[in-house]
């Protein structure tokens, strides 16, 4: 409803029931009616109703374009408490005074000019309470006639569309005797705030043709439904469509990626496992057109990724790109880093394991989507590991070990980088215990981290787990670090007794 700084125009109209007041004395005997003749007690409450127009109706409410001196009579309905009235009230009286029974009611003002054309309108719900009067005020509204929606030259929907591209927008008001109606501010939004957005080309009030003229435009693929207000007044059914959907306006052809050049290092050339060292792609989202596509969602996915809690290869927009959308020109840039060596892969249930014996590569597979539009594919990311794998000791804290389950040998390994990389600690590499060194599970055995630790090595190269067994046997076991096998023709030895 329009609530404005409002000038009222007060008559009053008072419907009262006159109240005889009588005097009563006496002595004798007690009667049980203390005062015969006099009035019964008040039954009722009362509603003094005031009726306010906004200054504008003088010179003409928007959008609907009427003023009071169209206005022949208002009608005013009080219905509750299982009964209704009804009091016709002629334009220039705009209070009105009743009596009724305590109850809920409901009030309804309606303003006609010529053949009963409603002009003005408003409600209110009033509780009565029993010998009080209740001020009531109604904000008469200019009613609104059709709203109507021409989208891309289209009046009836859904519209098809393509993510991208802008849609002209056209929306009309006009009165309820169907005449434009200039002067009314419209505002028209997405329904879902933060997918495309709706843009006026020139001002949020009609014209002389009743109408404002904009641009839709969406980013990606998806549904929007459109939500219409004229002079803040919600418009709940616009005749028209308000639903359009996008189809992805990504070209996999004209879209390109571009992996940047690493700076010089030490041989081998390609990025370390040590969780700084990065492999850095810029992407170019653009439309069939070639034009760049701007907020395009952009999907990145690693295939050592997959069935893993934490992900191995760690994937983000570079400093500067804060999500992952494009920008103003189409572009986003986004690196790969690693704290997992490719001498590591992925089994059926996603668990790290080492490669082979010999420390052959397994490069990580990784895809780019934009739009959920696979436009590029990378086979060869390969990160080396920094352990030296002539440089990792290990040694059980016991040969000989009670078998039962609650006895256990401490194994500690002490991991170091290679001289080409300083040689200091390798921190936050896997370390396994293996069967053979192909990398088979012991049998029957139990390993836990030590208290403190996970199944990497800390930030001094050291990794420390208890391994234990219910029955007795002799176990043979190797370490592998980071997929290094370490020592692979002498493996260690626990005896469980």
């Amino acid at each position: 409803m329009i609530h404005s700084t409002l000038r009222r125009l007060a008559l009053a109209l008072v419907f009262a029931i006159p109240f005889v007041v009588a005097a009563c004395s006496g002595s004798g005997p007690v009667d049980p009616d203390p005062c015969p003749g006099c009035p019964p007690p008040p039954v009722d409450g009362a509603i003094r109703l005031t009726i306010e127009y906004d200054d504008a109706a003088r010179g003409g409410l928007q959008p609907a374009g009427f003023s009071l001196a169209d206005l022949e009579r208002v009608e005013l309905t009080v219905s509750g408490g299982g009964q209704s009235q009804h009091l016709s009230l002629p334009p220039n009286q705009t209070a009105a005074f009743m009596t009724l029974p305590p109850g809920s009611y409901n009030i309804t003002a309606s303003a006609f000019g010529e053949n009963s054309l409603l002009l003005f309108f408003d409600d209110a719900q009033v509780t009565v309470v029993l010998g009080e009067t209740v001020d009531v005020t109604l904000v008469m509204d200019d009613a609104l006639g059709t709203v109507s929606i021409e989208i891309d030259a289209r009046t009836t929907g859904p519209v098809n569309a393509t993510a991208g591209e802008d849609l002209p927008l056209k929306i009309t008001v006009r009165n309820i005797e169907g005449s434009l109606v200039p002067g009314a501010v419209v505002r028209v939004r997405p329904a879902v705030a933060d997918y495309g957005n709706v843009s006026l080309t020139a001002t949020d009030r009609t014209g002389l043709d009743g109408a404002v003229h904009g641009v839709i435009r969406a980013p990606f693929s998806g549904q929007m439904d459109l939500l219409v207000d004229v002079d803040n007044r919600p418009v709940p059914n616009p005749v028209g469509p308000t639903h359009i959907d996008f189809a992805t306006g990504v070209s996999a052809a004209n879209s390109r990626i571009i992996l940047i050049e690493e700076t010089e290092r030490p041989a081998p050339s390609h990025p370390l496992a040590n969780g700084s060292d990065t492999y850095t792609f810029t992407l170019q989202i653009s439309n069939d057109g070639g034009e760049p596509l701007a907020g395009v969602p952009v999907r990145a996915v690693s295939s050592r990724n997959a069935g893993v809690v934490v992900n191995v290869d760690i994937i983000e927009p570079r400093v500067g790109f804060e999500s992952w959308t494009t920008d103003v020109n189409g572009q986003l840039i986004f690196t790969i880093r690693s704290t997992t060596s490719s001498f590591l892969r992925l089994d059926e249930q996603g668990l790290l394991t080492s490669v082979n014996s010999g420390g052959a590569f397994t490069p990580s597979s990784v895809e780019v989507f934009a739009d959920e539009v696979l436009f590029d594919q990378r086979n060869t990311l390969i990160f080396n590991s920094v352990v030296d794998p002539n440089r990792i000791e290990f040694t059980p804290s016991s040969t000989f070990v009670n078998a039962g389950g609650n006895d256990f040998a401490v194994i500690e390994v002490d991991a170091a980088a290679l001289g080409m990389f300083g040689g200091g600690p390798a921190s936050n590499v896997l370390v396994e215990i293996v069967k053979n060194i192909a990398g088979q599970p012991l049998d029957g055995v139990t390993l836990v981290p030590e208290p403190g630790f996970g199944f990497r090595t800390n930030g001094n190269g050291i990794w420390r787990g208890r391994l234990s067994r219910d029955q007795p046997q002799a176990v043979h076991f190797y370490v592998k670090v980071d997929g290094r096998a370490v020592n692979p023709f002498s493996p260690k030895l626990v005896i469980f007794q």
